[in-house]
């Protein structure tokens, strides 16, 4: 993990130059949504999606900038405990907690490690950060966690077309991460006890944040060489990657 925390680390700048303050996808419903309109609306769908009620208890599983357990507290007006291993993008949750009225609070904690009381939480989520991780452990974790009858929800790519050995190798570089299929996460949850598997496509949707990633000039100028990967990445993203919500019960 100490690679994955690096990575956040590292990125930490560039994403920012986006000037939106989540590291994810954006859900676009209608033509002249924009990447902040969407992004929230990635949000609001998971929280949906938790089915959960006021003064719940939430666990955000790699919680990034801190602005989603931010959003989610607010929509649901329920408590977020948000965990991360990069530093750097803690800061930026600590300000969320300060400015919250509601129990938001981040920790520095190794999903892979979690040690929470089990059956404890209303609901977990986690937007866009399964990839990095461990998944059968992770998502082990999280059952054990998560309260009897409850939900565990998440967003991630999936692979769509088959990756060449460079396409593969281009991700583990630039992400720390690797891609799965949507039936290899099926057989993990269910192996993982969880039931009732819905997964939801959202490829078609979230495909114009991609031109909002494209790298710009002053980026090529900056490390042309970044740039150009992330460029490759992106186009790989379009073409051979789909994207999903995947809901699961305890």
């Amino acid at each position: 993990m100490k690679k994955v925390e690096r990575f956040y680390n590292s990125v930490d700048d560039i994403w920012k130059r986006n000037l939106t303050k989540d590291y994810h996808v954006g859900y676009y419903e209608k033509n002249d949504d924009t990447i902040i309109q969407a992004q929230k609306k990635v949000i609001k769908k998971v929280a949906n999606s938790l089915e959960v009620k006021e003064n719940d208890i939430l666990l955000d599983v790699g919680c990034g900038s801190g602005n989603a357990a931010y959003e989610i507290g607010n929509i649901i007006n329920c408590n977020v405990i948000g965990i991360n291993i990069s530093e750097k993008q803690l800061a930026d949750c600590i300000e969320y907690q300060k400015k919250s009225h509601r129990k938001i609070v981040f920790y520095r904690m190794d999903a892979c490690m979690m040690k929470f009381p089990a059956s404890f939480f209303d609901g977990i989520y986690a937007i866009e950060s399964i990839m990095h991780m461990e998944r059968k452990c992770v998502i082990n974790n999280v059952y054990n966690s998560l309260k009897p009858k409850k939900k565990f929800v998440f967003t991630d790519w999936y692979i769509n077309k088959i990756l060449s050995a460079a396409e593969k190798n281009l991700i583990a570089e630039l992400i720390q991460s690797n891609y799965i299929g949507i039936e290899e996460y099926r057989k993990i949850l269910s192996e993982s006890r969880f039931s009732e598997v819905q997964i939801k496509d959202w490829s078609a949707q979230v495909l114009p944040t991609y031109d909002e990633w494209k790298p710009d000039e002053a980026l090529f100028c900056l490390n042309a060489k970044l740039a150009t990967k992330i460029q490759n990445l992106v186009e790989i993203a379009q073409e051979k990657l789909g994207y999903c919500e995947v809901i699961a019960r305890k």
